[in-house]
């Protein structure tokens, strides 16, 4: 694996830990970016935007995981 693309996959992953931190925690107290209560429609919108979070960390683990596995076969 090259440099360049694990430089690209430790960026893309900080920044979906730190979306999925944020997301979370203005799901947790109802409220949206500007701190202001979130209406009903903004929390499903919320918890579908943790689900992509989520699913997307899945993907770059599974990635990097098959990536290392090869290198020792």
């Amino acid at each position: 694996m090259k440099f360049s693309t694990i430089a690209i996959f430790a960026f893309v992953f900080t920044v979906d830990v730190w979306a999925l931190n944020h997301d979370i925690r203005n799901y947790r107290n109802k409220t949206d970016e500007l701190g202001k209560p979130s209406s009903k429609k903004r929390q499903t919108v919320t918890k579908i935007n943790i689900g992509i979070d989520v699913f997307l960390m899945i993907l770059m683990l599974w990635y990097l995981i098959s990536s290392f596995s090869q290198l020792g076969a």
